[in-house]
C-alpha cells in the first residue's frame, strides 16, 4: 500500500526527494504522530468507559505500562497496536479491522468506534456507504431513503 500525504509521496514530503531513508524517517515521523492522536481519540470518545455489562475497558498504561504523555515516553506502532486491539476485545463498542500492510510491513487498522447496536451492523452501514459513493443505479428517492438509513463515519487518522 503506498502511503501518502497531501498528494505527495511520505518518501518526499520529509526529505525532499525520494530516498530509502527519507520514506523510513517519514514513517516513524507519522507513526509518532498517529500514536498522540490515537490514544487522543481513544480518550474523547470515551472508550475507556465500561458499558453496562462489558468487561473492564483497559486505560492505555494498562498495557503499555505507562501513561500517554508520561515524560521521556512514547509508545512505539506495535505498542499501539495493542492497545487497540485491546480495546476492541474489552468493548462491545469497538472493532478493530485490518486494513492493509504499512511499507515497513507493519498492520494497518481501522478502529470502529460506536454504539453496540451500530458495531453490530457495521457491514450494513459500509454497504450503504459504498452505495451511495458509486450512486450507480439510484435515482434520488433511493439515495434520500439510503442517506436517512445510513450513518456518519468520521475517518481521524495522524497523516
Amino acid at each position: 500500500m503506498n502511503r501518502c500525504h497531501g498528494n505527495v509521496p511520505l518518501e518526499r514530503r520529509e526529505s525532499g526527494k525520494s530516498s530509502p531513508t527519507g520514506g523510513l524517517r517519514a514513517e516513524r515521523t507519522t507513526l509518532a504522530r498517529v500514536t498522540a492522536r490515537a490514544f487522543l481519540v481513544a480518550a474523547l470518545v470515551g472508550v475507556g468507559t465500561p458499558t453496562p455489562g462489558s468487561s473492564q475497558v483497559p486505560v492505555p498504561a494498562d498495557v503499555i505500562g505507562f501513561a500517554p504523555g508520561e515524560d521521556y515516553r512514547l509508545a512505539d506502532y506495535p505498542q499501539i497496536l495493542e492497545y487497540f486491539r485491546a480495546l476492541g476485545e474489552a468493548s462491545r463498542r469497538v472493532q478493530i479491522l485490518d486494513i492493509g500492510e504499512s511499507t515497513l510491513g507493519q498492520p494497518m487498522v481501522v478502529a470502529a468506534v460506536s454504539s453496540e447496536a451500530n458495531i453490530a451492523d457495521l457491514d450494513r452501514y459500509a454497504g450503504i456507504s459504498e452505495l451511495l459513493a458509486r450512486a450507480e443505479s439510484l435515482d434520488d428517492s433511493e439515495a434520500r431513503r439510503l442517506a436517512q438509513e445510513g450513518k456518519a463515519v468520521v475517518w481521524i487518522d495522524g497523516g
